[in-house]
Parts: C-alpha cells; sequence; structure tokens
C-alpha cells in the first residue's frame, strides 16, 4: 500500500482567458503567499509518497480530499470550468479569486485509507495568503500622459523620486527597481531615477514579495525647449 508522504499545495497565476500562465513558475507550500486582488489563480493539491526520492500519488474516488477557506472576505474559492476539469483534475484543482486586501489562511485536508479498510487517516495542510495590491506608479501629468518626462542639460544631472504604491509594501526596501537602459536613465533603491543623456527608457517596479506584481512607466529624458 502506497501511503501519503508528503501533502504540497501549488499555486499558479490564472489568466482571464481561462488558462495558467505557462511561463511562472506554480508557487509550493510556503510561509506566505502573496497574490494581487483582482487576478485569478490555479490551486492545485498535490499528494507525494517516498524519500529521498518522491512520487506523486494521484488523487482517486476512495481519497476525500477537501480545500477550505472559501468563507474570507478577501477571496473566494470556486471550481475549475467543466471543459477544463479533466484536465487539471477536478477532485485537487480549484480557483482562488482575489478580491481585496487582507490575510488568511487556506487549509486542505486529504482523507485516505491507511492499509486498513476500517481505518483512516487524516493529513493537513494550512497555507498562510496575503492579498495585496496591484503595484502601481503615481504619475503627476499636466496633459494627462502615462509617461514621465525628465529636463536634461549638460553637466547637470536632474533627479525626480518616483511614488509607488500597493504590493504590501510597509516601506521602500519592498520595492525592486530596474531601468532598461542605464546609459539614459539610472535608478537607485529607493525610486530615484536620474537623467543621463537625453532618450527615452522604461522604468520597472516590482514587489519583493511577489515578481508577478509589478507596473512600468515610460521617462523621456529631453534637452528643454529653452535650450534648443
Amino acid at each position: 500500500v502506497v501511503t501519503p508522504d508528503t501533502f504540497i499545495l501549488y499555486k499558479s497565476p490564472w489568466s482571464i482567458s481561462r488558462d495558467p500562465i505557462t511561463e511562472s513558475k506554480p508557487f509550493s507550500s510556503s510561509m506566505h503567499w502573496y497574490v494581487v486582488s483582482g487576478r485569478q489563480y490555479l490551486i492545485q493539491m498535490k499528494i507525494f509518497s517516498g524519500r529521498p526520492d518522491p512520487h506523486e500519488i494521484y488523487i482517486t474516488e476512495t481519497d476525500d480530499i477537501k480545500l477550505y477557506g472559501d468563507d474570507s472576505d478577501y477571496w473566494k474559492i470556486v471550481s475549475l470550468p467543466d471543459d477544463l476539469s479533466s484536465e487539471y483534475g477536478w477532485r485537487n484543482s480549484r480557483i482562488l479569486k482575489a478580491i481585496s486586501p487582507g490575510s488568511g489562511e487556506l487549509t486542505a485536508t486529504l482523507t485516505y485509507f491507511n492499509g486498513h479498510q476500517d481505518s483512516k487517516e487524516v493529513f493537513k495542510v494550512v497555507q498562510e495568503i496575503m492579498v495585496c495590491e496591484k503595484v502601481q506608479f503615481t504619475v503627476n501629468s499636466e496633459d494627462d500622459s502615462p509617461n514621465i518626462f525628465l529636463p536634461w542639460t549638460p553637466a547637470v544631472y536632474q533627479e525626480m523620486e518616483l511614488i509607488v504604491t500597493g504590493g504590501c509594501a510597509k516601506s521602500s526596501s519592498d520595492y525592486k527597481w530596474f531601468t532598461s537602459d542605464m546609459s539614459i536613465l539610472s535608478v537607485s533603491a529607493y525610486g530615484i531615477i536620474q537623467a543621463k543623456r537625453p532618450g527615452i527608457a522604461t522604468v520597472k517596479v516590482l514587489s519583493t514579495f511577489d515578481s508577478q506584481n509589478f507596473d512600468e512607466v515610460i521617462v523621456e529624458v529631453s534637452i528643454p525647449s529653452s535650450l534648443l
């Protein structure tokens, strides 16, 4: 009789087209899962047996597997659409719809026979979930443009601090910053951009808790018209 040794929950981003985002690696059970309000995720419950080379045990009709946590104010748990249940496994897969910021727990249980038909055991795993707002730039533009314009003059390194919200951040260290072209624009760990030369570059900021939660803004470094 093959008995369960490990019970793991997996989370993958789920697109509006009802397909998992294949380029995203599933996140297994950990201390916290960070999800984004307004997005959907595929939750899969998997059982493994055997060490040091574990292999997956496929869940059958005799196994009673359940996922609790659908009474949360911050997310909803729904079944897979009928046309996808056979592909991903309707017994061990659910869709989590993140609704609003907050935290709570998902609890998964597996009740199985331990080799004796009259004796059952329960395997349990608890996963903490944090629902965050989407990471977003706050751009104050007079012409409502989504881009940022930064003036440049020779030997003067114009700077600007970018404002960003979301991602369950409590401090500036909860974000990571990137620029598409360091020769045009640099960005510090605190979101301060500095013009290097005229050109266009993209600044990306992401949550350190969730690399799928990010925002981008185009920054145009140009010579002021008064100097032309």
